[in-house]
């Protein structure tokens, strides 16, 4: 991102599924693509930054990766082409098996020169762009904006796991989720959060967090030497955030390999 612009807020949040056979061809394609300067080298005005680039530690199903939970009603092994009726039916996880969930989260310096149609038109005509594609069984995009808080975005430290937070929010509920946070990272014991961020688009009650931490399972049931009370107040405190949920879900993180490419063009600007 250009040091002429300021940071507007706006983020693109993008999860992607790649077929576990074809992992290392997307990593070696997605590092090719870093080197030669990402969206850059197609067009002055695709100066996004990658912040954060991440690799799921689960392997999974494609139908769930891709919200299969969605659909309520699913025919298994439906073959009809058209119907009034609920059918689903999702062939690709049979096709390629097992994948694994990449996030990417970009800058979006300016929201004026947001011209889906020609950066989707420059990439369909980009070989390099394509190859990385072809690796792609499923993405999702969504533009969101930061929570004006933490800042500025922390560098994360690519060793550690990083925990990624979508919560859902009946709208009455999703100011007091918000305010009530602030007060309980200074009392976490090696977590840190690294982003939170709003849905711009899609469902526009969804949060999405990304946590950062040394620990493995479950958050502490109180911070260590707290007193009697101070746990009692620190328990009533995630039950109150805990009950401002109406869905969430957690998934593990490490870095993906190639988002050092990524960080060192940034400092380097």
């Amino acid at each position: 991102m250009s040091k002429s612009k300021e940071d507007n807020g706006y983020r693109l949040l993008v999860d992607m599924y790649v077929a576990e056979k074809n992992v290392r061809k997307f990593e070696l394609k997605m590092a090719e693509f870093l080197d030669k300067g990402a969206f850059l080298r197609l067009d002055p005005s695709f100066d996004n930054v990658l912040l954060l680039a991440l690799k799921g530690v689960a392997k999974t199903k494609l139908p769930e990766a891709a919200g299969a939970r969605h659909f309520q009603d699913t025919f298994a092994g439906a073959r009809r082409f058209l119907s009034t009726n609920p059918v689903r039916e999702d062939r690709r996880a049979e096709a390629h098996g097992t994948v694994i969930h990449y996030v990417h989260l970009w800058t979006m310096p300016d929201l004026e020169d947001l011209n889906l149609a020609k950066r989707m038109e420059y990439c369909s005509e980009d070989q390099l762009y394509m190859e990385l594609d072809q690796n792609v069984m499923g993405e999702v995009q969504n533009l969101t904006r930061r929570v004006e808080w933490p800042d500025p975005f922390p560098k994360p430290d690519l060793k550690q796991t990083i925990v990624m937070a979508t919560r859902q929010f009946a709208f009455t509920n999703l100011g007091p989720y918000l305010f009530k946070l602030r007060g309980l990272p200074p009392f976490l014991d090696d977590w840190t959060q690294l982003a939170q961020l709003q849905n711009v688009t899609g469902r526009l009650n969804r949060v999405t967090e990304f946590w950062e931490t040394k620990q493995g399972g479950n958050l502490p049931a109180a911070p260590d030497g707290a007193s009697a009370a101070d746990k009692r107040a620190w328990r009533q405190t995630l039950q109150t955030l805990d009950g401002l949920q109406a869905a969430m879900a957690l998934e593990a993180f490490t870095a993906a390999p190639y988002i050092k490419r990524s960080q060192s063009k940034a400092n380097a600007e």
